[in-house]
């Protein structure tokens, strides 16, 4: 019995149609994707781009982060990667709307990360506990 052998049929013929990008970045770009103005056929294109280049943009402009925790957390944005941390400058930590503490600089690990608005992106009635 060969069970710790793996078997992989030869291949012939068939390309690989997956195209690998050399840099990091160029995974970052927009693309296109259809959408359906009837639900049937595709109308018009639109424009999508990856999360991690619009927070990019967002560098330096005030945003909110609201944690698994239910924490908000308000500030400069400092810098975001790929795993959705999120540093932040002036950072202010809100429960029921009203400033708990503040932090200074803060660092917020990404896998506890709910969401990120810009603080520009939401009316001035919004509470900033949610």
């Amino acid at each position: 019995m060969l069970s710790h052998v793996a078997f992989r049929p030869k291949m012939e013929g068939i390309e690989n149609t997956r195209k690998q990008s050399s840099k990091p970045r160029d995974r970052l770009k927009t693309s296109t994707a259809s959408t359906l103005e009837n639900g049937d056929s595709p109308s018009e294109e639109i424009t999508v781009s990856h999360p991690v280049g619009y927070l990019h943009e967002l560098r330096g402009s005030i945003v909110r982060v609201k944690l698994n925790s239910g924490h908000m957390f308000k500030g400069l944005l400092h810098s975001v990667d790929g795993f959705m941390n999120v540093a932040i400058e002036n950072c202010r930590e809100f429960q029921n709307g009203e400033e708990v503490r503040h932090w200074g600089d803060a660092f917020l690990r990404g896998n506890t990360v709910t969401y990120i608005a810009a603080d520009k992106d939401i009316t001035s009635e919004a509470p900033v506990e949610e």
